[in-house]
């Protein structure tokens, strides 16, 4: 640069001095000192007076031949040589690897440019412009087209061309495939004026002449012009990024700044061997070198996401820093080799430019390869975590098992915050979404719901696309990603995925990745519920099978012990019907028999006797008539002085009582209801029956005490209570059964046992309750329970008797 640039960088002359005579001459332009050195004749030495920053002024004696005319063109075809280089290069990437982004091509068509310009802008502006800016104009230019190169290289994927445009990309609601080019071509188009405008301006500036307003002027307009790239680069950034208000949006844009301190590093380094190491022929080529060699692998690591992979994005930009490393130090071995052999310089220059794309080609494929290994070894594991998964899923038929399995694949790849799943339940009419495996709430389908599930491309959730409100708030979290389950292009349910849990947003791959999935998802789901429908049914099936078998073993039971009853009955009503018969029959035959022998007083004995068989037998045929008309007819409702019912009864007891001794007691409980709604005579029977109970199984000197009180619910209680021999527990469920009697070796007394049947049929058909508790040895309590009011106007239960 300098002088150098074309004069071969032997000249001794620093990039901050600036030539202000010739033999004493004054000079003030390129042209004037070329002029004056044309002038002197070949060999002879021009003597120039040197005028540095630092203020000190020094004379520099050089041979004319360091200004020759093809001293000149050899420098000026070097570096377009070297520029189409760089160009023809960059094509053969883009034709010969189409795999690469186009980001190829642009990168190394705008490094060309940017050699080529820095060229002319050191060769053009050094003697115009301020002493320090002529300094770091040329490194200002590269940095200009670097940068713009970086916002053209956004702009050939149609990703970035939308991202920076704020328009929806692929997967995002709004999106066109028929305009998905527009941007990119677009910014083609800007960007080859741009590189036309640059060029005009750069061949504007070359052709100029000395006049000192035209230079200015023109260089002037470069100037601008880099400014104006500048700024329009670093502006298209920011606006994207305020545009790209989604998490997403705003780390592209930050990937996409990510090459910036390369594209800056790249002049300093320039300036470093310039200017520190004084490798002037050799500066120009840094920039071509250093720009091919790592923003070849930056579009790949960026667009990527390389830098996830921490170890591999480690020993990758290690592997990055030693092929530079590498590369400079042969540049520098190769530059000092042609110094020291005195070549002419523009030879070594294409000498030495070959052998470092020679030397960088290899570690560019070589790194490229690498990182296309490792970008195909991604994409396998996705494609091989949705296969594993398909495969499960296929043969699962536990939604237990379907979702642990969903749950362990993303944790192996996207690693969200959580994860649930949705089925979609349209019974009754009604659209709901029910979680599984999950303790959310059901979400009624509303318009917002209903949007997404029809829906079928998967919907990233951020600031423009946020979440219908009941989703954002059934589940653990803010979603981040949704994709619909669908069979057959129906709906069945939503796919939501939270948030990474490293808080990286999700890229345009991981939102494929979780798509994949939802595809085996939604088929497991169904073949799943079926299947457990399936097995549900089967066990409603089996369990209703085995109801109705219980319950017809319940009835065989029942007509078994019906039987039992039928045949106890009959041979009781037998027995009991029988033996007053006998009884009457041996009496009759014998007084036929003796009739003319017997006196007057032993015929009255066998005629009471066959009165007294007789009344048992009325008495019996009574009591089954009344068992009967229990069971057909309703006693009539009245109200009725149960108080003074139970006290007359007691009263007309009490004279047998005390002929053995009992005392029988009558006891009404203050508070206590005495009347209540039913047929006087029946429950007058009911009375009757226990106290007569109680008599017969009551020893002399014992005690019987009726209680009338509340039972706390309202309703009136009745007990009789002995202190008789007691029933046997396994006797006392049976006790109200008719014909059923006590055995008589514990019990003194006979009875039809037919007296608390009809106790128990006239309280049920009242509306009430009887029940019978004993100890054996120490007495029975029988007690009643009646409604107050009774049941009015419905129908009295009946009670179960045998047929």
């Amino acid at each position: 640069m300098g002088l150098s640039s074309w004069g071969g960088g032997r000249a001794g002359f620093r990039m901050w001095d600036r030539i202000i005579a010739v033999d004493g001459e004054l000079v003030f332009s390129k042209d004037d000192v070329i002029a004056r050195a044309l002038d002197r004749p070949a060999g002879a030495t021009v003597v120039y007076q040197v005028d540095g920053i630092d203020g000190s002024q020094r004379f520099v004696e050089l041979p004319t031949r360091v200004f020759s005319a093809s001293d000149l063109v050899r420098s000026h075809s070097m570096h377009a040589l070297l520029g189409a280089v760089f160009v023809v290069i960059a094509v053969l990437l883009y034709f010969l690897r189409p795999g690469t982004a186009e980001a190829w091509a642009f990168f190394g068509f705008f490094a060309a440019l940017g050699v080529v310009e820095a060229s002319v802008v050191d060769m053009t502006v050094l003697w115009r412009l301020p002493q320090i800016f002529p300094a770091v104009a040329p490194f200002l230019g590269v940095l200009g087209f670097i940068l713009v190169g970086v916002i053209t290289r956004a702009y050939a994927k149609v990703e970035g061309a939308r991202l920076l445009e704020g328009r929806p990309e692929r997967g995002e609601p709004g999106f066109d495939e028929a305009v998905r080019a527009r941007p990119q071509r677009r910014m083609i188009v800007a960007t080859a004026v741009g590189a036309l405008v640059s060029a005009a301006l750069a061949a504007a500036m070359v052709g100029s002449d000395a006049d000192r307003t035209g230079y200015t002027v023109v260089d002037s307009l470069f100037y601008v012009w880099l400014g104006v790239c500048l700024a329009l680069s670093f502006g298209l950034l920011v606006l994207g990024y305020l545009r790209g208000r989604s998490p997403r949006r705003r780390a592209r844009i930050r990937q996409i700044l990510w090459a910036w301190p390369v594209g800056a590093g790249i002049p300093l380094v320039n300036l470093f061997c310039g200017h520190v190491l004084h490798l002037w022929p050799m500066s120009q080529t840094w920039n071509g070198f250093l720009l091919l060699l790592p923003l070849s692998t930056a579009d790949a690591i960026v667009r990527h996401d390389l830098l996830r992979l921490n170890h591999t994005a480690r020993r990758l930009v290690g592997g990055l820093t030693v092929a530079a490393a590498v590369g400079i130090a042969l540049g520098f071995a190769l530059w000092s080799a042609v110094s020291l052999l005195k070549l002419d310089d523009a030879s070594a220059m294409v000498a030495v430019a070959a052998l470092l794309f020679a030397v960088a080609a290899p570690v560019t494929h070589r790194v490229q390869s690498h990182i296309e290994r490792l970008l195909q070894s991604a994409t396998y594991d996705a494609g091989r975590l949705v296969a594993s998964f398909t495969a499960r899923a296929s043969t699962a038929n536990q939604l237990e098992r379907v979702v642990a399995d969903l749950r362990d694949t993303t944790q192996q790849s996207i690693v969200p915050t959580f994860l649930e799943v949705w089925r979609l339940d349209r019974a009754d009419d009604r659209a709901t979404l029910l979680p599984l495996l999950s303790d959310a709430s059901p979400l009624a389908v509303d318009d917002a719901l209903a949007a997404l599930l029809e829906k079928s491309e998967p919907q990233v959730i951020d600031d423009e696309q946020p979440a219908p409100p009941g989703l954002a708030h059934a589940g653990h979290g803010p979603p981040a990603v949704v994709v619909r389950l669908a069979v057959a292009n129906e709906p069945v349910g939503l796919l939501v995925v939270g948030e990474r849990k490293d808080g990286r947003p999700y890229e345009g791959s991981d939102v494929s990745f979780v798509a994949s999935l939802s595809g085996p998802l939604a088929g497991a789901l169904v073949s799943t519920l079926a299947f457990q429908a399936v097995e549900r049914l089967n066990r409603e099936l089996e369990a209703r099978v085995q109801g109705r078998t219980a319950e017809l073993a319940q009835k065989n039971e029942e007509l078994a012990l019906l039987n039992t009853r039928k045949d106890e009955l009959v041979a009781t009503v037998s027995h009991d019907f029988r033996s007053p018969l006998a009884i009457i029959r041996q009496n009759v035959q014998t007084v036929l028999r003796d009739l003319g022998q017997m006196d007057r007083d032993d015929l009255r004995m066998f005629l009471e006797a066959i009165g007294r068989q007789e009344d048992r037998l009325t008495s019996m045929c009574t009591n089954l008539l009344d068992l009967a008309r229990l069971k057909q007819r309703r006693p009539p409702q009245t109200l009725v002085d149960l108080a003074g019912l139970v006290r007359g009864l007691v009263d007309g007891f009490q004279m047998r009582a005390r002929d053995r001794g009992v005392a029988l007691a009558f006891v009404v409980v203050e508070g206590a209801p005495t009347a209540v709604r039913g047929d006087a005579d029946r429950l007058g029977q009911v009375v009757q029956n226990l106290i007569d109970n109680a008599l017969k199984f009551t020893p002399d000197d014992g005690a019987i005490t009726v209680r009338l009180d509340a039972d706390g619910a309202g309703r009136l209680r009745l007990a009789v209570e002995d202190n008789g021999c007691g029933v046997p527990v396994d006797a006392l469920p049976r006790l109200f059964e008719p014909f059923f009697q006590v055995p008589r070796q514990s019990h003194v007394g006979q009875g039809s046992g037919l007296g608390l049947a009809i106790v128990k049929a006239i309280v049920d058909a009242h509306g009430g309750e009887v029940e019978a508790r004993s100890v054996e040895g120490r007495g029975t309590t029988f007690s009643l329970v009646l409604p107050v009011e009774g049941p009015p106007g419905s129908t009295l239960p009946q009670p179960a008797l045998p047929s």
